[in-house]
Order: C-alpha cells, then sequence, then structure tokens
C-alpha cells in the first residue's frame, strides 16, 4: 500500500467520523428538543386536569404537590 493510498484512506476515514459525529449531534439534539416538548405539554395537560378536579378530592387526598412529585427518599 503506497503512502498516497493510506493518506486518502486516512482522510476518508477522518471524514467519515466527523460527519457521523455531525449527525448524531443533531439527532441528539432532536430528540431532546422533541422529549422537552413532549413534557411540557404533559405538564400543561397534567396541571388544566388538577384545575378542574373539586375541593372534596384535595381535602380527601392531601395537597396535590405532595402525590404528584417523584420521591426521592
Amino acid at each position: 500500500m503506497t503512502k498516497d493510498r493510506l493518506a486518502s484512506l486516512a482522510v476518508a476515514f477522518v471524514g467519515i467520523t466527523v460527519v457521523s459525529g455531525i449527525f448524531r449531534f443533531l439527532m441528539r439534539r432532536i430528540m431532546i428538543g422533541v422529549s422537552r416538548d413532549i413534557e411540557f405539554d404533559m405538564r400543561g395537560d397534567f396541571f388544566a386536569h388538577l384545575e378542574k378536579l373539586s375541593p372534596v378530592f384535595y381535602n380527601r387526598n392531601g395537597p396535590a404537590t405532595s402525590w404528584r412529585s417523584p420521591r426521592t427518599t
């Protein structure tokens, strides 16, 4: 294998790696953006649902902030 052939293969490898990295970055950025949009919509729907509930529900189940948040302990 000549030096020119080896150099062209190395450049091709680096080029493919860079293009792959760019596409991977864009894919992750899109996925994160879409997931944030979905989460925002779900939180809005959930809050709208909580606003529609009667006060009797809250008297029976306690404050909404205690049961809607994830438990970490």
